[in-house]
C-alpha cells in the first residue's frame, strides 16, 4: 500500500469570518483559494449591502456604509452554518433596520447577544431567536470573554478609537490560525500580549 496525496479543503468558517471583517469595517479584503460553493449561505445573507465577487478562486469583499439587516435561520450543511451565527449577529448590531436570528443547532450560541448588549447593542432574546434591531451609534468597546467568537471585538468599526481587550484566546485560536498576525496584513492596529 501507498500513502495517499490529499489537499486539504479550505477553512470556509474563516473566509466567513474574514467576510464579516470587511463588512463591520467597511474595508476591501481579496482571499485567495475560496470554494464559494461552500459559502453560498453566508454569501446570500452578507450581500445584503456587502459587495461579494468570486474570480478563479479568489474572493474579493467589500464592506457598505451601513449594513441591511437579514433574517437568519442556522440550519446543517449546506444550510447557514452556526459556527457563522455569532460573527453574523455581531454584524447586525450595526445593521440599519431590525434583524432575526434563529439558531437551530447549538443550545449556547445565544449566549453571544448578551456581551453584544454590554457594549450597546439592542437584542432581545426568547428561547433559540434573538430579534436585533441595528444601532447607529459606536458600541463601546471594553474588556471581554471571547464568548462571542473573534468578530466583535477583532474588528471594530472605522469609528473606533479606544482600545478593546479579548480574554480567553484558546477559543480563536483553536479556530483561527495566527488571526493577529493576519490581522495585521490587513491593516489593524492588533497585538497579542501575556
Amino acid at each position: 500500500m501507498k500513502g495517499p496525496r490529499h489537499s486539504i479543503i479550505p477553512d470556509r468558517i474563516e473566509a466567513g469570518t474574514f467576510m464579516v471583517f470587511a463588512a463591520v469595517s467597511r474595508g476591501k479584503i481579496r482571499m485567495d483559494n475560496v470554494i464559494s460553493a461552500h459559502l453560498k449561505p453566508v454569501i446570500a445573507k452578507m450581500k445584503a449591502g456587502v459587495q461579494v465577487n468570486m474570480s478563479n478562486g479568489s474572493m474579493f469583499v467589500q464592506g457598505p456604509p451601513r449594513l441591511k439587516a437579514v433574517d437568519i435561520k442556522t440550519l446543517a450543511h449546506p444550510g447557514f452554518p452556526t459556527d457563522m451565527q455569532p460573527p453574523m449577529m455581531s454584524v447586525l448590531t450595526l445593521a440599519k433596520g431590525t434583524s432575526i436570528v434563529v439558531e437551530n443547532l447549538f443550545e449556547n450560541r445565544m449566549q453571544a447577544a448578551n456581551e453584544l448588549v454590554r457594549m450597546g447593542a439592542d437584542i432581545k432574546v426568547e428561547g433559540q431567536t434573538a430579534v436585533i434591531r441595528g444601532v447607529d451609534r459606536p458600541m463601546a468597546p471594553m474588556s471581554i470573554p471571547t464568548i462571542l467568537g473573534p468578530v466583535p471585538p477583532l474588528s471594530p468599526p472605522r469609528w473606533w478609537r479606544r482600545v478593546t481587550e479579548v480574554h480567553g484566546l484558546s477559543v480563536i485560536d483553536r479556530g483561527y490560525l495566527r488571526i493577529e498576525e493576519k490581522l495585521q496584513n490587513l491593516g489593524a492596529d492588533i497585538r497579542r500580549v501575556e
